[in-house]
């Protein structure tokens, strides 16, 4: 299978999560695991979440993020990857000066 992300709407949400300003994002289901390609402006954020019945895996493909995982600050850059396991909570936010863009696995 092939998913073409050129031919996914990106949509707007504001406030996504909780989280400030507003995150961009092409999103698609198959098979009850979601595909996320986002964008994060700078001074936006996804708010502090838990995943309850599934895992996430994100990996940085530009920019620098800010993540709050379980209670602990770290740093992200490109190439960098996160796993959010079941029961787990999370935020990432953009402090940089360059948009923050990343592919996510939600399953």
């Amino acid at each position: 299978m092939i998913i073409d992300f050129q031919h996914v709407e990106k949509q707007a949400y504001p406030n996504f999560k909780g989280g400030e300003n507003t995150v961009f994002l092409k999103r698609i289901e198959i098979d009850n695991i979601k595909y996320i390609e986002g964008v994060i402006p700078t001074g936006a954020s996804i708010g502090l979440h838990m995943h309850v019945g599934e895992t996430e895996t994100i990996r940085i493909l530009e920019g620098n993020a800010n993540l709050l995982y379980e209670g602990v600050e770290y740093k992200l850059a490109a190439g960098n990857v996160h796993f959010c396991d079941n029961g787990r909570s999370h935020s990432l936010s953009n402090e940089s000066e360059e948009d923050l863009v990343f592919f996510a696995i939600i399953k």
